[in-house]
């Protein structure tokens, strides 16, 4: 199901995905909005019953439609024309899924109807976006309910995919009959009536960025995610490819294609030199290298307080320990046993004690590994890329990737204002002139 909503407590257009290539004949678009579904609902057809490209193209135009028509409704109540209405700009947020970000044709239609698309941070939906909030969680607790009474109730053996278009309906009537979706707006700081300060906020979510303390300082190299053909091509030929670029304004008609493709270039590498060398042209400016802090400090005005070693006082047991002779390089057990001597020293012959001869047992290179912790070992981040799940698959942290736009994936941003959107009409024309290319290369080596 794909979802949408607005702080003024409305649903907009809801969208099934189901898997296979023929649709029931019952459920068609009058049945949903009988029982529940907004207009513009649809059911779309996919062969896994998810998100392809093909489906977000049958979805985008019926969810501008259903943007606009919610738009002019409202207008309508406050006496405002329907041409007024529709040269109003309107915010959606997306979530950051790949296809809702990559797909240009899609986000120019968006920006042709005034519809501003921007995209949240990843791993923020907990704080940051209203549709997690609290309208997911009221959905799957009607979800829950709707099932249980569906097995009860004996009217199908098998709950397939079409019972389960009935649940995601009374999903929606639950949620209309509620105020769940201003709630969840006014809950993450996004409704225009109820907003903070951004001071005051992260004060209020302080709780759900301290969990961000475990984890390394990210810092975001654009040119380590450049493509390993690009890196590997010779350093004199990517400067002849980007001098070529350069010179002709990056102007990416066949021409330079052509052009490119005569001094060695591959078709992979050319189809791909609209974000390298806006890339390349971020490195040479020195603006390539972005470090995020992990930690997330309240607004304070207090002075910070500088990390200074501390030596410690004479006569405790921690300046005996600290105090070993320079140059001197002990292992483990000799760090333990020279604990055990301060110790004894220290408490007197009465109290002192020894380690027990039945201890003395075979250590292996995980109880090894344990004893000589390594900064990088009680580093969060890089455990949770090496760690395992009970399925021996490794657990990894997503890793940020170039967009087709020559900028990192999965940062917060706007995909479609006016800078955006001549960059993506550019980049179509590239992929068309590519493709034009293609088709004619044949006097091209």
């Amino acid at each position: 199901m794909l979802r949408s909503g607005s702080p003024a407590n409305t649903s907009g257009a809801t969208y099934f995905l189901l898997s296979g290539k023929n649709r029931n004949a019952v459920y068609t678009d009058a049945y949903l909005m009988r029982h529940g579904a907004k207009i513009y609902s649809a059911i779309v057809m996919t062969p896994t019953g998810y998100l392809t490209k093909e489906a977000w193209a049958i979805i985008v135009p019926l969810h501008i439609k259903s943007v606009r028509h919610n738009v002019r409704e409202a207008c309508a109540k406050l006496g405002v024309d329907e041409k007024t209405a529709d040269e109003l700009y309107v915010g959606q947020f997306f979530d950051g899924f790949g296809v809702h970000t990559k797909e240009f044709l899609q986000l120019i239609q968006f920006a042709e109807e005034n519809v501003l698309c921007a995209v949240e941070n990843r791993d923020s939906s907990e704080f940051n976006q209203a549709f997690d909030k609290f309208v997911a969680k009221a959905g799957k607790k009607r979800a829950r309910n709707a099932i249980d009474l569906l097995r009860r109730s004996n009217v199908s053996p098998i709950i397939d995919q079409w019972d389960l278009v009935n649940v995601g309906l009374s999903m929606l009537r639950d949620c209309d009959n509620s105020n769940v979706w201003e709630a969840s707006f006014i809950a993450v700081n996004m409704h225009p009536h109820h907003r903070v300060s951004f001071d005051d906020w992260m004060d209020r979510i302080r709780g759900f960025t301290r969990a961000g303390e475990k984890f390394d300082d990210e810092v975001i190299d654009l040119s380590a995610m450049l493509p390993k053909l690009w890196l590997q091509s010779p350093l004199r030929k990517r400067q002849q490819w980007l001098a070529t670029v350069k010179d002709k304004n990056a102007n990416f008609d066949v021409d330079l294609i052509g052009t490119l493709r005569k001094q060695d270039m591959t078709l992979q590498l050319v189809s791909q030199m609209f974000k390298i060398y806006h890339v390349e042209k971020r490195i040479a400016d020195g603006n390539f290298v972005r470090k995020f802090k992990s930690k997330v400090s309240a607004p304070t005005t207090a002075k910070r307080a500088t990390s200074k070693s501390v030596t410690p006082a004479r006569g405790t047991m921690i300046y005996h320990l600290y105090k070993v002779p320079e140059g001197i390089k002990m292992t483990p057990d000799e760090k333990l046993q020279h604990a055990i001597t301060v110790r004894n020293r220290t408490l007197g012959p009465e109290a002192a004690t020894t380690v027990s001869p039945y201890l003395d047992v075979e250590v292996t290179p995980l109880n090894q590994s344990l004893l000589e912790l390594k900064p990088e070992d009680v580093n969060m981040y890089k455990v949770l890329q090496q760690s395992t799940c009970k399925s021996a698959m490794r657990r990894k942290v997503a890793k940020r990737t170039l967009t087709a736009l020559g900028t990192a994936s999965g940062m917060c941003g706007i995909l479609n204002g006016p800078e955006q959107l001549r960059q993506l009409k550019v980049r179509v024309r590239v992929r068309v002139r590519v493709i034009t290319f293609t088709l004619t290369s044949s006097h091209y080596p």
